[in-house]
């Protein structure tokens, strides 16, 4: 199956379940689809897309997380506006950043990409756009 053909699955079989209790669907996380990497589901979904669509793709779904930190750290009514599980999932991935750990994740060239705030259209729309961007069809080996 192409890594088009496994994403889609992915979301079909596994995508609509609630995430922990939360009003989102897992298919906002992409990594709890697939097997588990050490335990963190943001580098299970880094290297599930890194070998087909490159960094400018993968690079925001691995930082993900440290997003989320960013975010509890630079703005405080976003912390205040968690919920339950997205708290506990705080406290288990390290808590706010730090400023020097902020200053490392703004740093980073696709930091603005994994923050969230998108109001994105659903993965079909980007089915053409996903088979365009295919590594291997770009630069065949």
């Amino acid at each position: 199956m192409t890594t088009i053909g496994q994403i889609f699955e992915l979301f079909e079989s596994k995508g609509k379940a609630a995430y922990f209790g939360e009003p989102v669907s897992q298919a906002a996380h992409v990594g709890h689809l697939l097997p588990a990497h050490g335990g963190q589901h943001e580098i299970a979904g880094e290297q599930f897309l890194l070998n087909a669509f490159g960094p400018a793709v993968s690079e925001p779904v691995r930082l993900h997380v440290d997003a989320k930190r960013y975010l509890c750290f630079s703005d405080p009514e976003y912390l205040n506006a968690l919920s339950p599980a997205p708290v506990q999932s705080l406290a288990r991935q390290g808590g706010p950043l730090t400023a020097e750990q902020a200053a490392r994740f703004q740093a980073n060239q696709y930091h603005n990409d994994a923050l969230p705030g998108l109001n994105v259209p659903g993965l079909e729309h980007y089915r053409g756009v996903l088979e365009r961007a295919l590594l291997d069809e770009v630069c065949p080996a």
